[in-house]
């Protein structure tokens, strides 16, 4: 048997060392998963990281096996493919995520911007004729007069309906300008109203609403008609109580009707009587303004 001295032993354990493209492929790996999950919108320099630690990774292994010996460092190369694999499970949610989020960012501005023109149109009907449109006909004022065309009248959020929006009977061109003049309004339900409780009293809004009152059921549409919340039996002969609101058109009310599900719930968008639109974060709900003197002592 040939004897190998020590001398020789410590050359060849000088000649074995662990490769360097497998560290630089393992550090990669590692870098590339941390950017997945902490720094997201980073996406377009993880989409160069990715191909690249895994070709390395690949290359660094290949070297490895070829070099008989001289070279160490397969489980590292082997670790950084797997790990930057790995990354690519998060990578894909955070990049979904940001992607879906770009495209509510853009139909929530659009909603916005639908608002504004209808609030153009509502003001300039104002100075034709010196007041708003009738609330139980504001639509179709605005269509069949040609200040607005349909395609206003709907969010990109809520294409289910032919009007995503619902006006407040409650304002006048004198209102003052906090006052809530249109807004996101939600399905208000498969009943209809047309008569009083027994005790004499409208039912309340959020009942009419949430169908609790044994009303007769249109089937798989929602329900034409809209009921304004501040109506009474007392008040006003003309004040409007229904609103024809078939597929949301013509739609009148208030709080009752705001529709928090369209932007994921964090807010909804709602037209000013100083005709700018603003998007309203849920939680500040209670500070719209929907009847004059709302706020005063």
């Amino acid at each position: 048997m040939e004897k190998v001295d020590g001398t020789e032993e410590k050359i060849r354990g000088k000649e074995a060392k662990i490769s360097d493209l497998a560290i630089a492929a393992a550090i990669l790996g590692v870098v590339t998963l941390s950017l997945m999950l902490f720094m997201p919108l980073l996406c377009f320099v993880t989409g160069v990281l990715v191909p690249l630690s895994i070709v390395m990774g690949i290359v660094a292994w290949v070297r490895i096996s070829k070099s008989g010996g001289k070279l160490t460092g397969i489980s590292m190369a082997i670790g950084a493919i797997v790990i930057t694999l790995i990354s690519l499970v998060p990578g894909s949610f955070n990049v979904i995520s940001h992607v879906r989020h770009s495209w509510e960012m853009r139909r929530r501005v659009t909603c916005g911007t639908n608002l504004k023109g209808l609030g153009i149109a509502i003001a300039v009907y104002a100075n034709d004729y010196d007041k708003y449109p009738t609330p139980d006909r504001w639509c179709d004022l605005l269509v069949e007069n040609g200040y607005a065309q349909e395609e206003l009248f709907v969010c990109p959020s809520n294409k289910e309906v032919r009007c995503s929006y619902a006006m407040n009977p409650n304002v006048r061109p004198d209102s003052p300008e906090d006052m809530v003049l249109l807004f996101e309004a939600k399905g208000v339900g498969p009943e209809l109203l047309n008569t009083q409780n027994n005790d004499g009293n409208y039912p309340a809004a959020d009942s009419f609403i949430q169908g609790k009152l044994g009303c007769p059921v249109i089937k798989d549409r929602q329900c034409p008609y809209a009921i304004n919340a501040n109506a009474e039996p007392n008040t006003p002969e003309g004040m409007v109580l229904l609103s024809g609101a078939k597929d949301g058109w013509n739609r009148v009310g208030g709080s009752e009707l705001l529709n928090m599900e369209n932007h994921d719930g964090e807010g909804y968008n709602v037209l000013f009587n100083d005709i700018h639109s603003e998007f309203v974060k849920t939680e500040e709900l209670g500070n719209l303004k929907w009847v004059d003197g709302q706020f005063e002592k």
